[in-house]
């Protein structure tokens, strides 16, 4: 079967899709070269108006000339009419794969200085993006930050919308006035950004809720909660960052994405000696560039995790190690030295330890995943190493709830992978 062809541009393979559009990946005949061409739905080109302002955003969003923005090749339409777009072909992770597969700290000051220099030239040439999330973050293999769908993305989910009814943009992103329906500037997209950062820094997002519309709301209505309460190794200044930027008053926010991106490099650089610390323990991290990311997120046995800053337990059994790195003698149970912030490996271990950490949450996620353990647990990341240890007690003791030890009981375990337990996702809750 011969493949599809759009003008001079041979359709490879299907990218991605949704429900307004198909992204494939495409051989441009006349340059030789790949593409990413995205062709509209059809019914997309029933309306004229739609098509007038698909030319006029396609030509906006072509205009843009950034490193940190994702090049529009060329746009138009099919013999059917169908309209579609070439753009720059990113072969790389997205920054959700990236947190899908654990984000270390280390990377983020670099992650958001790229993607707030993309937003702050779009801005200046007039655009807003508003649909800032990580899977509009692209990343190359040379360490380059591309954001994508400027425009673009409103464009499609508002001729969506107006079809089925809805509010335009992504739910977990949006600005208090966007979720208002309130005429919005580029501190919308500043917004969306402090909670991509949040997010990275937590693993999860700020405001969550069953249903979008119940998002919103939290988002018109609730005070953003501290990343402090999720993550309290980091220092106050970063929490300062965090409420400056979520705040539900656009003029009390940050005036640029580069004054959000400066001023969170200047309060995590805090703690850049715990960072520096760590990182040697873990093949240099803090210094691993973005392209490094991309094989992490091609690979399950590879994990990021924040930076850990305080002792995270200390069991009752009188088990204590001295740290190889500086001689101190470690806290029973601990699983990092005070002093240099050695990583106790997770063999060196008690069994009791992990079992003992006390969540500051009532409920959490764990997921434990072959050669590579995953934790989420409603912010505390830091605890990933030593939850690995409880992880493994409860699989080997069939789910049984007291192997995980107070505070905490299993509420719900689920294996993937049959009687043998090689991959599982576990649900706790605190013990009130």
């Amino acid at each position: 079967m011969e493949p599809r062809r759009i003008a001079s541009y041979i359709l490879l393979e299907p990218l991605g899709h949704g429900g307004m559009a198909v992204v494939y990946r495409a051989r441009q005949e006349s340059l030789d070269r790949t593409v990413a061409v995205k062709v509209l739905s059809e019914n997309l080109a029933a309306s004229t108006e739609f098509m007038e302002r698909f030319r006029r955003e396609a030509r906006t969003a072509a205009n843009l000339r950034h490193p940190n923005v994702i090049t529009v090749h060329d746009f138009g339409e099919d013999e059917r009419g169908v309209p579609y777009l070439v753009l720059e072909y990113i072969e790389g992770p997205t920054l959700a794969d990236l947190m899908d597969v654990g984000l270390d700290d280390s990377p983020i000051p670099d992650l958001l200085d790229q993607i707030a220099a993309g937003l702050d030239y779009a801005h200046a040439h007039g655009v807003i993006h508003r649909d800032i999330k990580p899977g509009n973050v692209l990343t190359t293999e040379d360490g380059r930050v591309v954001l994508a769908d400027f425009g673009l993305a409103w464009l499609l989910e508002g001729a969506h919308l107006t079809m089925t009814g809805g509010v335009i943009g992504t739910p977990e992103y949006m600005s208090p006035e966007q979720a208002a329906g309130e005429p919005i500037d580029h501190r919308s997209d500043v917004y969306a950004l402090g909670v991509v950062l949040y997010e990275m820094l937590v693993g999860e997002r700020p405001f969550i809720a069953e249903t979008p519309i119940a998002v919103l709301l939290k988002h018109l209505q609730d005070p953003a909660p501290s990343v402090l309460l999720a993550r309290p190794d980091l220092p106050p200044a970063v929490g300062d960052v965090l409420a400056k930027v979520l705040v539900k008053d656009p003029a009390d926010r940050y005036a640029s994405a580069g004054e959000l991106a400066r001023a969170f490099r200047a309060a995590i650089t805090q703690t850049s000696h715990q960072l520096s610390a760590i990182s040697d323990q873990r093949g240099a991290l803090s210094a691993v560039p973005v392209s490094a990311m991309s094989s992490a997120a091609k690979s399950p046995s590879t994990t990021w995790s924040p930076a850990l800053s305080e002792p995270t337990v200390a069991a009752e059994d009188g088990h204590r190690l001295v740290c190889p790195e500086c001689s101190e003698q470690l806290p029973a149970g601990a699983g990092i030295c005070p002093r240099c912030k050695y990583m106790v490996p997770l063999d060196q271990l008690p069994k009791s330890s992990a079992s003992r950490y006390k969540l500051q949450r009532r409920e959490v996620i764990v997921n434990l995943l072959p050669q590579s353990i995953r934790w989420t647990p409603d912010g505390l990341q830091r605890a990933r190493r030593l939850a690995a240890q409880a992880l493994l007690e409860v699989t080997n003791d069939g789910w049984e709830p007291a192997s995980i030890g107070e505070p905490y009981h299993l509420v719900e375990g689920r294996t993937i992978s049959g009687s043998v337990v090689e991959s599982a996702i576990l649900k706790l809750e605190r013990i009130a």
